[in-house]
């Protein structure tokens, strides 16, 4: 059973019209809403707790980069 988490933080991002006519057709095709796309896009990048910090930038493991890799080309795979 999937529980209900709460929703209070809004998150604004500029798009290009390509990238909003892309998520809006995916979200269409599969009859869901574009916050929907992009919260389901972020809950499949790595957890905070599998990511190292560097000095500049956060960096990945490489176990954890091939992961977000494959996910990366199932998104890109199902909105083609």
């Amino acid at each position: 059973m999937k529980t209900q988490t709460s929703k209070e933080k809004v998150f604004r991002v500029r798009l290009s019209e390509h990238e909003q006519v892309k998520l809006e057709a995916y979200a269409t095709k599969h009859n869901i809403t574009m916050s929907h796309v992009i919260r389901e896009y972020i809950r499949r990048l790595p957890n905070p707790t599998d990511m190292k910090v560097g000095k500049a930038k956060s960096t990945y493991s490489k176990a954890s980069k091939n992961a977000r890799r494959k996910q990366l080309d199932l998104f890109e795979d199902e909105s083609a």
